[in-house]
């Protein structure tokens, strides 16, 4: 990391405790620094993103050629009003569609739900369940799928996020690591090859949906919507690097929160107190 960006981060982890949204944004901060390759040292002995683009081409073609995934017409280039910020050396500018698959969810008849299955439904609302905060551990409801439904099924690496209705201005994001399938006001970004899921996540905690969304009287995101958004690609050892740093720091971030809530704490019992004796 260099020594500005050191300062930076030192300078609001030191102000974060003070600030009533303090925390929130440096959380965001560290997203950004992260996303424009400002995080971690690039490692000139990596292999660029030039390279790893043609070997996810190539796992792209192999897909097609099994029908695992449908052949899509070729992505326009980037233009250069679509780069919202430079990137480092070693990394590219791509569509999403050219690095994921992305997929809408499915439905099932109601006869087919169960309290316990082979595989969990997961709709909106599981996200919000108990253990679900970050990756997708749980479900209210299963299903024991067919051969036909199986090829509805939401493969372990994908990120999930609600596309349809007010729960998109929520911006949930999930990761999957377990195959699982979603309701229809689901969609999923799979990566294809050489894109880790926890750096997919993250791309994907820096966008607002709710400015994604191109429905009428209905909120909704189509594959329209996400598939064309340019996607920062580092090299992989890199995404390695970012994921791991940002463990670290959003660690820091959990550890002022807490603080931050023992001395709120700690101030509701003075306050009690004091009034106590009023």
């Amino acid at each position: 990391m260099t020594q500005a960006v050191n300062d930076l981060l030192e300078q609001h982890f030191d102000t974060a405790f003070a600030a009533p949204d303090g925390i929130a944004k440096l959380r965001e901060l560290i997203l950004t620094l992260a996303m424009q390759g400002k995080l971690v040292e690039q490692d000139p002995n990596d292999s660029p993103a030039s390279e790893l683009l043609k070997e996810i081409e190539k796992e792209n073609q192999r897909l097609i050629a099994e029908k695992k995934i449908k052949k899509q017409k070729p992505s326009l280039p980037i233009k250069p009003e679509e780069v919202p910020y430079l990137l480092p050396r070693g990394w590219a500018w791509v569509r999403v569609e050219d690095v994921f698959n992305t997929t809408s969810g499915t439905t099932f008849d109601a006869a087919l739900e169960k309290e316990a299955g082979s595989y969990a439904y997961v709709k909106v609302g599981d996200m919000n369940l108990q253990g679900n905060e970050l990756v997708i551990e749980t479900s209210s409801r299963y299903v024991d799928p067919d051969e036909k439904m199986l090829r509805s099924l939401i493969s372990t690496g994908s990120v999930i996020f609600p596309k349809r209705g007010g729960a998109i201005a929520t911006n949930k994001k999930r990761i999957i690591r377990n195959p699982v399938f979603v309701d229809l006001n689901i969609m999923a970004i799979t990566p294809i090859f050489g894109v880790l899921t926890e750096y997919a996540y993250l791309w994907l905690s820096t966008l607002d949906l709710a400015l994604l969304n191109t429905g009428t009287s209905v909120p909704q995101i189509n594959h329209k919507d996400i598939d064309p958004l340019p996607f920062p690609i580092p090299p992989l050892a890199e995404q390695h690097r970012i994921v791991a740093r940002i463990d670290q720091l959003m660690a820091l971030c959990d550890k002022l929160d807490s603080q931050i809530d023992a001395a709120t704490n700690k101030q509701d019992v003075l306050l009690n107190a004091v009034m106590a004796r009023v």
